[in-house]
Protein backbone atom coordinates (compact mmCIF):
# COMPACT_ATOMS: atom_id res chain seq x y z
CA UNK A 1 0.00 0.00 0.00
CA UNK A 2 1.34 3.21 -1.00
CA UNK A 3 2.14 5.40 1.54
CA UNK A 4 -0.38 8.23 0.77
CA UNK A 5 -2.74 5.93 1.17
CA UNK A 6 -2.59 4.74 4.59
CA UNK A 7 -2.14 8.90 5.49
CA UNK A 8 -5.34 9.58 3.44
CA UNK A 9 -7.11 7.11 5.75
CA UNK A 10 -5.26 7.94 9.22
CA UNK A 11 -5.96 11.43 8.14
CA UNK A 12 -9.80 10.59 7.74
CA UNK A 13 -9.64 8.77 11.17
CA UNK A 14 -8.81 11.78 12.56
CA UNK A 15 -11.38 13.96 10.62
CA UNK A 16 -13.76 11.48 12.58
CA UNK A 17 -12.16 11.66 16.40
CA UNK A 18 -11.86 15.42 15.60
CA UNK A 19 -15.53 15.34 15.28
CA UNK A 20 -16.56 13.40 18.13
CA UNK A 21 -14.33 15.22 20.08
CA UNK A 22 -16.03 18.53 18.89
CA UNK A 23 -19.22 17.31 19.63
CA UNK A 24 -17.85 16.12 23.32
CA UNK A 25 -16.82 19.96 24.05
CA UNK A 26 -20.47 20.90 23.25
CA UNK A 27 -21.87 18.82 25.91
CA UNK A 28 -18.97 19.94 28.43
CA UNK A 29 -17.43 15.88 28.65
CA UNK A 30 -14.07 17.24 28.05
CA UNK A 31 -11.97 20.69 28.16
CA UNK A 32 -11.76 22.57 25.08
CA UNK A 33 -7.78 22.15 24.72
CA UNK A 34 -8.34 17.98 24.07
CA UNK A 35 -10.24 19.55 20.90
CA UNK A 36 -7.53 22.13 20.17
CA UNK A 37 -4.78 19.38 20.09
CA UNK A 38 -6.52 16.72 18.08
CA UNK A 39 -7.25 20.00 15.63
CA UNK A 40 -3.52 20.34 15.38
CA UNK A 41 -2.75 16.66 15.01
CA UNK A 42 -5.65 16.83 12.40
CA UNK A 43 -3.87 19.94 10.44
CA UNK A 44 -0.67 17.52 10.80
CA UNK A 45 -2.09 14.55 8.96
CA UNK A 46 -3.74 16.51 6.66
CA UNK A 47 -0.47 18.39 5.69
CA UNK A 48 1.41 15.11 5.32
CA UNK A 49 -1.52 13.08 3.48
CA UNK A 50 -1.28 16.36 1.24
CA UNK A 51 2.53 16.06 0.59
CA UNK A 52 2.49 11.97 -0.03
CA UNK A 53 0.19 12.81 -2.73
CA UNK A 54 1.49 15.44 -4.35
CA UNK A 55 5.23 13.73 -3.99
CA UNK A 56 4.03 10.33 -5.25
CA UNK A 57 4.25 8.92 -8.90
CA UNK A 58 2.39 7.97 -10.70
CA UNK A 59 0.22 10.81 -9.44
CA UNK A 60 -3.73 10.89 -9.18
CA UNK A 61 -5.31 14.44 -9.68
CA UNK A 62 -8.29 14.29 -7.38
CA UNK A 63 -6.41 12.52 -4.46
CA UNK A 64 -3.89 15.75 -5.07
CA UNK A 65 -7.32 18.22 -5.24
CA UNK A 66 -8.73 16.50 -2.15
CA UNK A 67 -5.79 16.59 -0.20
CA UNK A 68 -5.52 20.13 -0.74
CA UNK A 69 -9.17 21.08 -0.17
CA UNK A 70 -8.65 18.96 3.38
CA UNK A 71 -5.56 20.94 3.90
CA UNK A 72 -7.17 24.26 3.10
CA UNK A 73 -10.66 23.84 5.12
CA UNK A 74 -8.90 22.10 8.32
CA UNK A 75 -6.27 25.51 8.45
CA UNK A 76 -9.39 27.36 8.25
CA UNK A 77 -11.66 25.61 10.71
CA UNK A 78 -8.51 26.16 13.11
CA UNK A 79 -8.83 30.28 12.27
CA UNK A 80 -12.44 29.80 13.01
CA UNK A 81 -12.64 27.99 16.32
CA UNK A 82 -9.77 30.42 17.81
CA UNK A 83 -12.59 33.14 16.65
CA UNK A 84 -15.11 31.15 18.22
CA UNK A 85 -13.42 30.84 21.25
CA UNK A 86 -12.27 34.66 21.48
CA UNK A 87 -15.83 35.72 20.42
CA UNK A 88 -18.45 32.90 21.42
CA UNK A 89 -20.56 34.22 18.58
CA UNK A 90 -23.18 31.54 17.89
CA UNK A 91 -23.57 32.11 14.37
CA UNK A 92 -19.89 31.53 13.97
CA UNK A 93 -19.89 28.54 15.81
CA UNK A 94 -22.57 27.51 13.30
CA UNK A 95 -20.19 27.91 10.61
CA UNK A 96 -17.24 26.51 12.17
CA UNK A 97 -19.64 23.15 12.62
CA UNK A 98 -20.67 23.65 9.20
CA UNK A 99 -17.07 23.57 7.90
CA UNK A 100 -16.90 20.70 9.90
CA UNK A 101 -18.79 18.68 8.32
CA UNK A 102 -17.59 19.95 4.92
CA UNK A 103 -14.27 18.66 6.35
CA UNK A 104 -15.91 15.58 7.08
CA UNK A 105 -17.36 14.74 3.56
CA UNK A 106 -13.90 15.86 1.68
CA UNK A 107 -11.87 13.32 3.89
CA UNK A 108 -15.06 10.37 3.53
CA UNK A 109 -14.61 11.40 -0.56
CA UNK A 110 -10.75 11.45 -0.68
CA UNK A 111 -10.41 8.50 1.32
CA UNK A 112 -12.65 6.70 -1.63
CA UNK A 113 -10.53 8.45 -4.68
CA UNK A 114 -7.28 7.03 -2.59
CA UNK A 115 -8.57 3.85 -2.43
CA UNK A 116 -9.06 3.89 -6.61
CA UNK A 117 -5.31 5.76 -6.71
CA UNK A 118 -3.95 2.50 -4.64
CA UNK A 119 -5.49 0.40 -7.28
CA UNK A 120 -3.16 2.23 -9.99
CA UNK A 121 -0.09 0.21 -11.33
CA UNK A 122 3.25 1.47 -10.37
CA UNK A 123 4.81 2.02 -13.71
CA UNK A 124 6.95 5.23 -12.41
CA UNK A 125 9.52 5.80 -10.11
CA UNK A 126 8.53 6.96 -6.94
CA UNK A 127 8.93 10.71 -6.17
CA UNK A 128 10.74 12.03 -2.91
CA UNK A 129 7.93 11.44 -0.27
CA UNK A 130 10.01 11.69 2.72
CA UNK A 131 11.37 15.00 2.20
CA UNK A 132 7.61 16.39 1.03
CA UNK A 133 6.71 14.75 4.21
CA UNK A 134 9.59 16.31 6.45
CA UNK A 135 8.43 20.18 4.70
CA UNK A 136 4.97 19.37 5.57
CA UNK A 137 5.55 18.35 9.47
CA UNK A 138 7.80 21.56 9.17
CA UNK A 139 4.67 23.90 8.11
CA UNK A 140 2.74 22.07 10.52
CA UNK A 141 5.19 23.21 13.62
CA UNK A 142 5.35 27.03 12.03
CA UNK A 143 1.64 26.95 11.51
CA UNK A 144 1.55 25.96 15.29
CA UNK A 145 4.17 28.56 16.55
CA UNK A 146 2.27 31.13 14.61
CA UNK A 147 -1.13 29.98 15.88
CA UNK A 148 -0.02 29.60 19.80
CA UNK A 149 2.06 33.54 19.03
CA UNK A 150 -1.04 35.06 17.58
CA UNK A 151 -4.03 33.41 19.77
CA UNK A 152 -2.31 32.87 23.01
CA UNK A 153 0.31 35.60 23.47
CA UNK A 154 2.22 35.45 26.64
Amino acid sequence: MRAGVLLFYLTGGMVFLQLFVGGTVVFGFVMTYVHIITGFITLGFAAVATAAAVASKPSYQPVKVHGALILSLVSIQGLLGFVVLNTGSPALTLIHFTNALLIYGAAVSGIFFARRWAAMPLTEKQGPVALAIIVAIVIVVVLVFIGRTFFYPG
